[in-house]
């Protein structure tokens, strides 16, 4: 039967959702409908000689015993008002009533028309069906306290269907049919008075239900324990049944039982309590008391059975078709190895492509197990392998096995959990994963990092200053890495300033004083292969010295920019010509000086007094206008500023609104690519993003790259260098490449 609007009484709603089941036609003509009795036949030989009653919450409202051929005749009486509520739907609920009719007294409808038999045991329920209807119609028997008529539509809110009532209840038992439509509507009419039903029983689903003694079980390999267990049948179930545990090595005897028919001895699945639960009323228990099939089960584990914690089900099966379960706790002690994994990280362990680790992994014995040992990693992602071992281990040890795991060269990026397991099985209570990384392909550069500064092949690496006592001078070794191999090493004075740029030529420059208000200006040019040339000459103004990160800057025709006094400065290549740039003052030494895409604009904004002072400076015309400030700003192909606003990602229109985005958290703007320029390279404390901007959602991608990033460079080949720390003992620093 199809669900009821849900503003029905639940007397009716609970009968009508009850009475589910198809017509089993027995009489072609019917039984005449009598209003205070359920009448007919029942034409399941099975029925014969049982119970037929109607149930209410925790007791039954009558019953009478089914004849030997099948007939019915369930007298009707009066329901107890605790059991009975009104037709229209409750004030205050989701369903209106529009129509003629006010609910002025109370109605029951038949519930729970169960067969059953003297020892309780369920065999099924009863629906009427009235003769000559269509066959989704069926009949209820309905008791009003008063007279009461109803005629009108049911709507409720959020549902497309509607129920139209027309009903004339006198005081006492009467009869409703109820039908419903292809759309799911229904319609409550009053049966005729000519009108004549049949009787139709729907059997329970053949199941049986096992319960026993104990709720836990304890076991030891090679040894039984017995429990004592009672088996309901249900749905008229008999004949043999098969029994047998989901757990590998236990076996339970007997190994099958025999059910006898229900006619034979009362045994059921499902108690007076359970059938009238699953029903739409919710009714309590009975007072009843079921008669069980009792047996005694044998567990067996076998001697060579695998250690176990956790649920055992023993399964009942009839020609290969389970009919019930019953769910126990097992413990079953035998020599076995707890594994888990030695040493293990709070943040895991990371692998770049193309890298091998061992992995400690501590095997304990178990219940003095001795002999061979196989440990496994399981849940490795795409493109990593790693080998088992087998070791062998005595009683009372525990040892550690390094388990090589190598992530090849198009290893899949990303963080996974990888687990621990053994043959045999690992007994180990909590057995924590450990966390994997794997990184794109690096390169150890040792342990110490530096500066990173875009190559023509590959990048250089700046790293940190010091002491050389043969040159008798501070310095800083610079090397130039491709494709993860060092390509060559220049050692530069630490007086000479590194310039930002993407020339391909890494250009480092210096000042020094001559006097009468004079300096030497030298540019140093230095080759892939670490040769250099210098150029020098003689100025008023010096470089700018670089200053907590910040770098006098290069464009692409090689010019230098830098600060002096407050003031943009622009060196003019080759002769290094000095032109000071219009309206662009009060800078600090605090200044960044950031190239566009495409390099026809500088953005740049001074830290360090209360104003900021920002700008946009035309490369080739040297015309420098406001701008935006937005933190680690970056100016894309278009000129719009991007930057952070309150730890968010957001963009600066040009026609001056803000578009913050308010999903994306950023603490730190590296730079558009210099290749796909839609794509923007950023950093928060979970890594390293790659934003594409060219779409309004701007959706980012986190890449498996580790919070420790020291320094990066937008690569002229596109995508982004960068370089990061590990600590293990000891810090290493790595070189790597995104795409």
């Amino acid at each position: 039967m199809k669900k009821l609007p849900s503003f029905l009484s639940l007397t009716l709603a609970a009968a009508l959702v009850a009475c589910n089941s198809g017509p089993a036609a027995p009489d072609p003509v019917g039984t005449p409908l009598v209003l205070d009795h359920i009448q007919g036949t029942l034409s399941d030989t099975l029925a014969a000689g049982l119970k037929i009653g109607v149930f209410l919450q925790s007791s039954i409202l009558t019953s009478a015993t089914i004849g030997g051929s099948g007939a019915v005749d369930l007298p009707l009486t009066v329901p107890p008002a605790s059991e009975q509520g009104s037709f229209l739907p409750p004030l205050g609920s989701s369903c209106t009533y529009n129509g003629l009719g006010v609910a002025t007294g109370t109605v029951f409808a038949t519930s729970d028309v169960v067969v059953y038999t003297s020892k309780s045991d369920v065999l099924g329920t009863v629906t009427e069906q009235p003769v000559g209807q269509p066959a989704t119609a069926e009949l209820l028997h309905v008791y009003a306290n008063t007279p009461q008529s109803y005629q009108g539509t049911v709507t409720c809110s959020g549902s497309s269907t509607a129920t139209k009532v027309n009903v004339q209840f006198a005081a006492g038992w009467n009869a409703v049919i109820v039908d419903y439509d292809a759309n799911g509507n229904t319609t409550l009419n009053s049966a005729p008075t000519d009108t004549r039903v049949q009787l139709s029983l729907k059997r329970l689903t053949s199941s049986v239900a096992i319960s026993l003694d104990t709720s836990s079980l304890s076991l030891r390999a090679g040894q039984s324990t017995t429990d004592n267990a009672v088996i309901r049948q249900g749905g008229g179930i008999s004949g043999t049944l098969d029994l047998s545990t989901d757990v590998p090595g236990v076996t339970v005897t007997p190994a099958s039982v025999s059910l006898p028919a229900i006619n034979a001895q009362s045994v059921r699945s499902q108690s007076l309590l359970g059938i009238i639960g699953n029903g739409a009323r919710g009714v309590g228990p009975l007072d009843v008391t079921a008669q069980q099939l009792a047996t005694q089960l044998t567990f067996t584990a076998a001697a060579d059975a695998a250690g176990y914690n956790g649920t055992m089900n023993l399964i009942a099966k009839q020609n290969g078709v389970e009919v019930g379960r019953q769910s126990v706790s097992l413990s079953l002690v035998a020599p076995g190895v707890s594994a888990s994994f030695a040493n293990s990280s709070y943040y895991g362990v990371s692998v770049g492509q193309g890298e091998s680790i061992a992995i400690p992994v501590a095997v304990t014995s178990v219940n003095n197990y001795s002999g061979p040992v196989t440990v496994t990693l399981s849940g490795l992602p795409k493109g990593v392998n790693a080998a088992s071992q087998v070791i062998q281990i005595t009683p009372d040890t525990t040892i550690t096995v390094n388990i090589a795991l190598s992530a090849g060269s198009a290893a899949q990026v990303g963080t996974s959990q990888i687990s621990v397991s053994t043959m045999p099985v690992n007994l180990a209570t909590y057995n924590s994963p450990l966390t994997l990384n794997i990184l794109p392909a690096r390169t150890n550069v040792g342990t110490s990092g530096g500066t990173l500064f875009a190559a023509k092949q590959g990048v250089w690496l700046a790293g940190a200053s010091t002491y050389n006592s043969q040159l008798g001078m501070t310095v800083q070794t610079l090397s130039r890495y491709d494709a993860g191999a060092l390509k060559a090493t220049i050692v530069l004075p630490d007086s000479f300033s590194l310039v930002n740029g993407r020339t391909g030529v890494l250009t480092a420059v210096t000042s020094s004083y001559t006097g009468n208000s004079l300096y030497t200006n030298t540019v140093r040019s230095i080759q892939g292969d670490g040769s250099y040339q210098d150029t020098s000459f003689s100025s008023s103004v010096p470089f700018q010295a670089s200053f907590y990160g910040t770098h006098p800057m290069m464009d692409l025709n090689g010019n230098i920019w830098s600060v002096d006094g407050g003031k943009l400065i622009k060196f003019t290549a080759p002769g290094y010509e000095i032109t000071t740039i219009d309206g662009v003052t009060n800078l600090s030494p605090y200044t960044n000086l950031q190239l566009n895409q495409d390099g026809s604009l500088i953005y740049l904004y001074s830290l360090g007094s209360s104003t900021i002072p920002v700008f946009k400076v035309d490369v080739a015309t040297g015309n420098a206008s406001s701008a935006t400030y937005l933190n680690y700003g970056q100016l894309d192909s278009k000129g719009v500023v991007w930057g952070i606003s309150n730890g968010k990602l957001a963009k600066m229109n040009l026609d001056g609104t803000l578009i913050a985005y308010n999903t994306i958290d950023i603490s730190e703007l590296i730079g558009f690519d210099l290749k796909n320029f839609s794509t923007l390279w950023a950093k928060n404390s979970n890594g390293i993003l790659k934003i594409d901007t060219s779409v309004s959602s701007v959706p980012t991608f986190t890449l498996a790259s580790p919070s420790s990033l020291q320094s990066s460079t937008l690569s002229l080949a596109g995508g982004l260098d960068y370089i990061y720390s590990e600590y293990s003992s000891g810090y290493t620093y790595y070189l790597s490449h995104l795409n």
